[in-house]
């Protein structure tokens, strides 16, 4: 039996140079996949559907794993209505990424006015705003300065117009997604205990039915660089659930 092709799908402005670990430890084929230039969160899950090899493993961090879990969804609906030609979705992995992004009065995470903030400050002081960001993301890192350079030391993926149109992909719950992408397929999701952007209280409050969770207390945002061995652990530990 072939192996299954990796889908990779990265995180909110985040370059694609923090995938080289696991795209060198991975022994299986990995493509990454850039998102579409569209405003619509729904367009980009099926256009990103359309792209993806069929019967691949997903892999999604943070912005990226609502994606990935949106397209298992998508697919999922497809199949009931008699409408999927081949399947694309076999399995999802998850890096710092939650159905609800956002705040709410029953679980911690990023506040409303917080993203708002950032919201406003891509079409205010946009180079600003991502370094703000860009620093959220590095909590929790062993080496923050480093991962901070990786990061910041590449030039931006998408237009700052793309990057403010996405931040409000964000915002919408997506529990009732991520139940059925879950009943559709296997589902792991890999958080960080030092996680500055999704607190891991997320973890243990809403996740019930929505797959397997792996928590990493030493991690923080980035789960996958420059050591790629707690994803890769996740990597196998989805394969081997899948088949």
């Amino acid at each position: 039996m072939s192996k299954r092709t990796w889908v990779l799908i990265n995180g909110w402005s985040m370059p694609d140079c923090l995938w080289q670990p696991i795209q060198e430890a991975n022994p299986n084929p990995v493509i990454s996949l850039t998102l579409p230039d569209v405003a619509s969160f729904e367009e980009c899950v099926d256009l990103l559907l359309a792209q993806a090899p069929a019967d691949s493993l997903w892999l999604g961090w943070s912005l990226g794993g609502r994606l990935a879990m949106a397209a298992a969804a998508r697919e999922a609906s497809q199949v009931d209505a008699h409408k999927v030609s081949e399947r694309k979705v076999a399995g999802v992995l998850t890096m710092a990424a939650t159905p609800t992004f956002v705040a709410n009065q029953s679980t911690l995470g990023l506040s409303a006015e917080t993203l708002q903030h950032f919201i406003h400050g891509m079409s205010a002081q946009p180079e600003l705003t991502l370094r703000q960001f860009q620093r959220l993301v590095v909590k929790g890192a062993d080496d923050r300065a480093t991962t901070l350079k990786a990061i910041a030391g590449e030039p931006l993926p998408y237009s700052f117009d793309l990057l403010s149109q996405q931040l409000h992909w964000l915002a919408p719950d997506h529990e009732a997604l991520w139940q059925q992408a879950a009943a559709y397929c296997p589902c792991l999701h890999l958080a960080g205990g030092k996680d500055a952007l999704v607190p891991v209280s997320r973890y243990q409050q809403e996740f019930v039915g929505m797959g397997q969770v792996a928590i990493h207390e030493a991690a923080g945002h980035v789960l996958h660089w420059p050591d790629a061995a707690v994803l890769l652990a996740g990597c196998q530990l989805l394969e081997a659930s899948v088949e």
